[in-house]
């Protein structure tokens, strides 16, 4: 799913029915200038990596990581053209 609040966007994956009991599926990917920088930030902070940072065939710079309370981050420079 994906919202417009101004000119950003937020994406929400609102889970998978096949996923662990054990694990959250349910994830947010939120655009940011810099997701290196967050990644450091949250890892340092305690979140586990999912996706160490990398630049996807589209060009994004994307990461993920679970924080404490397992829920799915992404943090990414994707903008989707409107």
């Amino acid at each position: 799913v994906e919202m417009r609040l101004g000119d950003s966007t937020v994406m929400l994956n609102l889970g998978d029915a096949l996923a662990s009991k054990d694990v959250l599926a349910q994830a947010i990917s939120v655009r940011v200038d810099d997701p290196d920088a967050l990644f450091a930030r949250a890892t340092q902070e305690g979140a586990a990596v999912v996706q160490a940072p990398t630049t996807t065939h589209y060009g994004a710079r994307s990461c993920w990581v679970r924080d404490p309370e397992r829920f799915l981050w992404g943090f990414s420079t994707y903008r989707p053209q409107i």
